[in-house]
């Protein structure tokens, strides 16, 4: 007697959206939305400007509460619990919220991405100055470190935003109109 082995795969998904739907001043802006993305994946979400792209985006990170609907990260409900799923992602938003006129240097920039993640008092230590150069130069600008954010061209800001997003090793990573600069 011959017996075949079955293999039996579970999935991992990275992302589970369902039924989403999200309302921001009385309109609606994301209506019954659902996906599923396996882990590893790499996606693209496509849209004309003002089709919800970054709402989407934003409500995964627990940013913006939706109207109805789950979302899942690797499992966690962001709704439920969006500090414990948000520790999961590396975000690069469209633009960032960086106070042009605070002189903070590029590894400040960075080490925001992994300070943001700790308990308080939130202090950065030599490891994480290490990790956020190590970072700086994945995306080639670690001759920058120790430069003024402010004094970067967009184009250089953009790729220390996403410096900033990898420092912490996140198992999914959310760009934002990562090419716009």
């Amino acid at each position: 007697m011959r017996y075949e082995q079955k293999m039996i795969t579970t999935i991992q998904k990275s992302l589970e959206i369902e039924n989403l739907s999200v309302e921001l001043d009385h309109k609606l802006i994301l209506d019954n939305i659902s996906l599923s993305l396996p882990h590893p994946v790499f996606a693209a979400i496509m849209g004309p400007n003002g089709a919800g792209k970054t709402t989407l985006l934003k409500t995964i990170l627990g940013i913006i509460k939706p109207t109805s609907g789950k979302v899942h990260l690797f499992g966690k409900d962001v709704l439920g619990n969006p500090t414990e799923a948000r520790k999961l992602v590396g975000y690069v938003p469209q633009r960032d919220r960086i106070v042009r006129y605070v002189p903070l240097k590029v590894t400040d920039v960075v080490l925001m991405g992994l300070v943001s993640r700790k308990e308080i008092p939130r202090i950065a230590i030599n490891k994480d100055m290490n990790l956020s150069l190590e970072a700086l130069k994945y995306v080639g600008m670690s001759e920058y470190a120790s430069e003024l954010f402010s004094n970067l061209s967009g184009g250089q800001q953009q790729r220390v935003l996403i410096a900033r997003a990898l420092v912490s090793k996140p198992k999914i990573l959310l760009l934002d109109e990562p090419f716009n600069a």
